[in-house]
């Protein structure tokens, strides 16, 4: 007999995906990792597909989305689907713990902010919930709701070592979106690349899906094209290496532990991070290890300051990056801290 199940449950999470090393260029190294953890634990972690709740320990709902019904093309496609092999369109995975007597074994893990997934912060939603797991220092009480960092892989590719003088000055790697939320950072990331682009564009480069055309609900007449763009990366290491600084802005700003990988994928690359997220960064990342950009007034000062700039600057930079990547502050965000969440807000 196997061992019993913990499953992950979302529409568009199914076939074990998540613990694919091929997907998504190998990001899935934390959920990998937390299979083996929970293995070692005496737990098979697996997406919930079509399993049975027969034989399981526990269930990680997936965000809101675990408790919708798909919805969109990929939605649509799911539903033909599940009408071909004669399954329900919705599994309701939240009724069939409550009957299965799961429900204190069950935790919601939310990702996205609230100007991507405003559902996500519905406290209606939270309340269906033993534990909750989030990055928002707000809500963390070590009760009910628990703390988790936004996981990076453990391992980092070898990147080229570019010299100093070799190195344009920055970069923008990133896609092109708009939000409504009154603080989403699409529109000013999007007006610090319009500023460098208009004002120093032998000095910096445009990457990502988008930046070639308006984005959806933008007025095509308000726009025009970015002279700096380059075209699309398969993944962020392929640019980074050959600049000093890159834009580093969070999708949503003044989050309280809102630390995603952007700021982390720059220092990897050896490429100094300009970050503008969360309110608290200074309590997750070594301050002398990026740029802020709450200190400068506007981008001509930013720039002003990017241009001065000196080679033994750059150099301090970097092994004030070098220092935090190997310290206990960092190993905070690495898969081990991550599994050991995930398990210990299942109750098990």
């Amino acid at each position: 007999m196997g061992l019993p199940r913990v499953l992950i449950h979302a529409p568009h999470l199914r076939d074990n995906k998540l613990f694919d090393p091929n997907e998504r260029d190998n990001c899935n190294e934390p959920y990998i990792y937390a299979r083996e953890w929970f293995r070692q634990h005496g737990y098979e972690l697996m997406t919930s597909d079509d399993h049975s709740l027969d034989g399981c320990a526990g269930v990680l709902f997936w965000e809101s989305i675990s408790m919708e019904a798909p919805r969109g093309l990929t939605g649509l496609a799911y539903r033909m689907k599940n009408r071909l092999l004669g399954r329900p369109f919705h599994r309701d995975m939240y009724g069939e713990c409550r009957r299965a007597e799961l429900a204190e074994h069950s935790a919601l893990i939310i990702w996205e902010n609230a100007a991507i997934r405003a559902a996500n912060w519905d406290p209606s939603l939270h309340m269906l919930f033993p534990k909750v797991l989030t990055w928002n220092d707000d809500l963390v009480d070590g009760g009910r709701f628990l703390k988790y960092l936004w996981p990076q892989n453990s391992t980092y590719p070898t990147v080229p070592i570019i010299p100093f003088g070799n190195r344009r000055m920055l970069v923008n790697i990133s896609m092109n979106k708009v939000a409504s939320h009154p603080r989403e950072m699409y529109s000013a990331r999007e007006a610090m690349i319009r500023y460098f682009d208009d004002a120093c564009p032998d000095d910096f480069d445009l990457y990502g899906y988008g930046w070639d055309a308006p984005p959806l609900g933008r007025d095509r007449a308000d726009w025009r094209p970015f002279a700096t763009y380059r075209g699309r990366l398969d993944n962020k290491r392929e640019a980074l290496p050959r600049y000093r600084f890159a834009i580093c802005f969070e999708n949503l700003r003044d989050e309280s532990g809102y630390v995603t990988e952007k700021i982390f994928d720059a220092m990897r690359a050896g490429c100094v991070p300009i970050y503008r997220g969360a309110s608290n960064i200074d309590e997750y990342v070594d301050p002398e290890a990026f740029i802020d950009r709450r200190r400068f007034e506007s981008d001509d000062e930013l720039r002003r300051f990017l241009v001065d700039v000196s080679e033994p600057d750059f150099r301090r930079y970097q092994s004030a990056m070098s220092d935090y990547l190997a310290s206990e502050r960092f190993a905070r965000f690495l898969p081990e801290a991550f599994a050991e969440r995930l398990f210990t807000a299942l109750q098990l």
